[in-house]
C-alpha cells in the first residue's frame, strides 16, 4: 500500500489531485493508514484532522474535493492549493528497492535509521517503500507519469526516482554510497541504454462502431506512452491479428489507415499477422471463396529480420486452416519457415521471436477483471476449446527445438503473461475493444516489451490496462523477464 500512498501524493503535487482524494477515501482503513503515513512525512492537513468517524462514513468512496466539501461543509481546496504551491518547489526523491533481500542497497533502503541519517537540503524530500517488491505485487494502479517511467527500468531496480516540477528521471543505484550522492546531485541525467521497445497490439476489430471509437482511446494512451520512452532506437509495433472485424475493402482501408497513423505519429516500424476475423467470413473458413484481393494484400513474408536488434520475427499464420475460431499451424507451414530460416547467414547470432494469433496455452484473466458467468465452468471450457490452437503441442516442440524464447499472440482478448519451460508466452487483450473490471470500469489493453540490444534479451514486459474513457484510470502489470538459456 505504501506505493499507492506515495503515488497518490505525487499526483496531488504534480498531476491529478482526484487520485489523491480517491485513494485517501477508498475505505476507512485506507483513510486511517494514509493519514498516518502523511504524518510520518511531517505533513499535516487541518481538514483531515477535522473529519470524525461519522463524517468519514458519509464521504467514503468520494472521488473529488467538491463532493467532500459539499457533504461535510468544510474548506479543503484552499489548503490543498497552498500546500501544492509550496511542495512543487521541492525536488522529490523516491527510493525504489528491488527484490533481492541480500542486496546491500535494498537493505539500506529498508533501514529506517539509514534513511533518517541521509544528509539533505531543505529543498529535498525523500520517500521509501519500506518493503521489497515481490512478483505478486507487480500491479500498479494509476501511476503518475514519473512512476510509470520508472517501471520501464524495473530490471535495474534498486534505484532512485527524482522528480521536480519541470522534469523527472530514474537513476539505478549500484552501491549504498550512491544514494547520498544522487540525492545531493542537482542534475537530472537521463539513462542512455541501448534498448528497443516493442509495442504489442492485437484484436483491433476495426469495422465496428465501438472499436472504431476505441482507436481514439488507443492513440491517446500511446501518446502518453511515447512521451515516456527514452531511447535512440526506433520502436517496433507488433500486431498479432484481427485487425478487422470481417474482411472487406472498407475495413482493410481502416486497418491500413491506422497503421499509417502509427507510422507518422510515432515513427515506428510495424509488423502484423492475420487473425481469424481477417480471413473468416460468417464463422467458417472458406479461403478459396474469400475476397482474394483483401487476403493477398494482408499476406506477407513469413520471417522479418530486424538487423539492428538481431531479432528474427517469425510470422505464423494460425488462421488459415482452422474452422470457426479455432486455429491450426500445420507441419507444412513450419517446414516452410524452416526453409526460410536456412537462408539467413549466421542464424545463431539472432534471437528468434514468434508472432501468432491463437493462444497456445490456456490463459486466465487478472483477478481484478470481471469474470463472465460461464468462465471456469463446463460451458466456458467448451467455448475455450472452440477457440484454441489444435496443434499446440506440436508447435511447442518446434519452438523448443529452435530455442525460441518469446511468443506473442492475441485472440482471446485477455492480457496474460506466462513462462512455460524456457518460453515466455505474452498475450495481448483487445487494443481497441475493452475488458471490464469488477467495478465496471472498461479498459483497452496492449503490451510493452523492452529489449536490450547489447545482450539480445527481453528485460521487462508491461501489460497496460488503460481506460476506454479519458481520465477513468489505468493499471499496469509488470513482469521481469529472466535471461534465456
Amino acid at each position: 500500500m505504501i506505493f499507492d500512498y506515495i503515488n497518490a501524493f505525487m499526483h496531488l503535487i504534480f498531476e491529478n489531485e482526484d487520485i489523491f482524494i480517491t485513494t485517501l477515501f477508498y475505505s476507512p482503513e485506507t483513510f486511517s493508514d494514509m493519514s498516518h503515513w502523511l504524518k510520518q512525512q511531517d505533513i499535516h492537513f487541518q481538514w483531515i484532522e477535522e473529519i470524525d468517524p461519522s463524517q468519514l462514513n458519509l464521504v467514503i468512496g468520494r472521488k473529488n474535493v467538491h463532493q467532500i466539501e459539499s457533504l461535510l461543509h468544510i474548506s479543503i481546496q484552499e489548503e490543498l492549493n497552498e500546500f501544492k504551491n509550496v511542495w512543487r518547489q521541492y525536488t522529490h526523491h523516491i527510493l525504489i528497492p528491488g527484490s533481492d533481500p541480500n542486496n546491500p542497497v535494498n537493505q539500506a533502503m529498508l533501514d529506517e535509521n539509514f534513511i533518517a541519517h541521509i544528509q539533505t537540503s531543505h529543498y529535498n524530500k525523500i520517500y521509501t517503500f519500506h518493503q521489497l517488491f515481490v512478483e505478486d505485487r507487480y500491479l500498479f494502479t494509476n501511476p503518475t507519469k514519473s512512476l510509470n517511467h520508472a517501471l520501464y527500468y524495473a530490471d535495474k531496480w534498486p534505484g532512485l526516482l527524482k522528480i521536480n516540477k519541470k522534469e523527472f528521471t530514474f537513476v539505478p543505484i549500484d552501491h549504498v554510497d550512491q544514494i547520498q550522492e544522487e540525492i545531493n546531485c542537482a542534475e537530472f541525467d537521463k539513462i542512455k541504454d541501448n534498448d528497443t521497445y516493442f509495442i504489442h497490439l492485437s484484436d483491433l476489430h476495426l469495422g465496428t462502431k465501438k472499436n472504431n471509437a476505441g482507436k481514439i482511446a488507443l492513440l491517446r494512451s500511446l501518446d502518453q506512452l511515447f512521451s515516456l520512452i527514452q531511447t535512440k532506437n526506433q520502436a517496433k509495433v507488433l500486431i498479432t491479428g484481427d485487425l478487422m472485424n470481417t474482411p472487406n475493402r472498407k475495413n482493410m482501408y481502416l486497418a491500413s489507415g491506422l497503421m499509417n497513423d502509427l507510422k507518422k505519429r510515432y515513427h515506428v516500424d510495424i509488423t502484423f499477422i492475420l487473425g481469424n476475423h481477417d480471413v473468416i467470413v460468417h464463422g467458417l473458413n472458406f479461403l478459396r471463396v474469400q475476397k482474394a484481393k483483401v487476403v493477398a494484400y494482408l499476406l506477407g513474408e513469413s520471417i522479418k529480420v530486424l538487423e539492428n536488434e538481431k531479432i528474427i520475427l517469425i510470422k505464423i499464420n494460425s488462421a488459415r486452416e482452422g474452422n470457426f475460431a479455432r486455429g491450426k499451424v500445420g507441419k507444412l507451414q513450419l517446414q516452410e519457415i524452416d526453409e526460410e530460416l536456412k537462408t539467413i547467414p549466421n542464424l545463431h547470432e539472432y534471437q528468434l521471436m514468434v508472432m501468432i494469433h491463437h493462444h497456445i496455452l490456456p490463459i486466465t484473466k487478472a483477478e481484478f477483471l470481471k469474470k463472465k458467468w460461464n468462465e471456469g465452468r463446463v460451458v466456458g471450457k467448451l467455448l475455450d476449446t472452440s477457440k484454441e490452437l489444435v496443434d499446440s503441442d506440436m508447435l511447442i516442440q518446434w519452438l523448443e527445438k529452435r530455442h525460441i524464447h518469446y511468443v506473442l499472440h492475441g485472440h482471446k482478448h485477455i492480457p496474460f503473461f506466462r513462462k512455460y519451460r524456457d518460453i515466455y508466452f505474452v498475450s495481448c487483450g483487445s487494443s481497441c475493444g475493452v475488458v471490464k473490471e469488477e467495478s465496471k470500469l472498461k479498459y483497452l489493453s496492449y503490451n510493452v516489451l523492452k529489449y536490450n540490444n547489447d545482450d539480445h534479451q527481453m528485460k521487462v514486459c508491461l501489460i497496460y490496462y488503460d481506460s476506454a474513457l479519458e481520465n477513468e484510470g489505468k493499471r499496469i502489470e509488470l513482469h521481469l523477464i529472466q535471461p534465456s538459456r
